[in-house]
């Protein structure tokens, strides 16, 4: 009755403050957001990495393999409870559905908890990847401490996206085949309903003349959608022929166009099964970056 007035005093900083982040992710306290951000409030969410680079978060986004079973326990604890608490304000006739890139590094955990779990997987050619997230590391960086990042961030992004392009390969193929799915982005682009209508077949769910009415607008307003992030690798130290070459079982596997990198005269990338820093406490094998005044 009053007009709102805290919550256009929040508007207005935030519109003010996330003026160039906003191109990137939309991003408010009004906004939906990935569930992995209710890990903020017990300083277990890989996100922390961005605001304090020195802290030792960077190991969260290897969950799997960079932190200890204690520390795994207890964080895995903590979010089971929350979706519970979700699934009971909601009801049990639904299924829970949780979109959270940062989960990557958490499939052995997840499949741990979640007995019944189902993954899908939606991969990208990695060139499209890599500039895109190293271009949104820096925004965030930027707006959080008004400094441009140098090649430093730019490696700690390459690694950890190759870990998230691998470890899933890597641990999905143990799943039968009603549990996983691995879902081309560019599929997804061109073909959104055939691509739900497969989904749902796949885990054997039924969709209904309300769903599918509701994708079909869904569909119509996303191919309206023009993105204001833009990006490109030659603004990025990680250079192109890298990353075919230590992404090539990906660019094998998927088909995905190396852009005039010849992908036959590159080196097959070396034993991918372990990452860089595996098993290592952050002052050992985290990686770190440095801010470039």
């Amino acid at each position: 009755r009053c007009g709102n007035p805290l919550r256009s005093l929040i508007t207005r900083f935030e519109s003010r403050n996330f003026e160039q982040l906003n191109r990137y992710h939309e991003t408010g306290v009004f906004f939906p957001e990935e569930d992995d951000k209710l890990l903020l409030h017990i300083l277990a969410s890989a996100d922390l990495g961005f605001f304090f680079p020195y802290g030792g978060f960077e190991q969260l986004g290897r969950f799997d393999v960079a932190c200890n079973s204690e520390d795994q326990r207890r964080i895995m604890d903590f979010y089971v409870r929350c979706v519970r608490r979700q699934v009971f304000m909601q009801g049990d006739q639904r299924t829970f559905l949780s979109k959270n890139p940062w989960f990557t590094g958490k499939i052995e955990n997840l499949l741990r908890h979640f007995d019944d779990c189902k993954i899908i997987y939606l991969v990208r050619n990695p060139l499209d990847v890599v500039a895109s997230t190293i271009s949104f590391a820096r925004a965030i960086v930027t707006a959080t401490f008004g400094v441009h990042p140098d090649a430093h961030l730019d490696e700690a992004v390459f690694e950890l996206v190759k870990f998230y392009y691998l470890y899933p390969l890597e641990k999905l193929p143990s799943l039968p085949p009603h549990r996983r799915l691995i879902v081309k982005y560019d599929d997804l682009l061109r073909q959104p309903k055939q691509v739900l209508t497969q989904i749902y077949q796949q885990f054997g769910m039924v969709m209904t003349p309300e769903f599918e009415a509701r994708l079909d607008e869904e569909v119509a307003s996303m191919r309206k959608h023009k993105s204001l992030h833009k990006y490109s690798l030659d603004q990025c130290s990680v250079t192109r022929e890298r990353i075919v070459a230590e992404l090539r079982p990906v660019f094998d596997q998927f088909g995905f166009n190396t852009r005039d990198v010849p992908v036959l005269a590159l080196p097959a990338f070396a034993d991918h099964a372990q990452p860089p820093g595996a098993g290592c406490s952050p002052a050992e094998g985290a990686s770190v970056y440095e801010f470039e005044k």
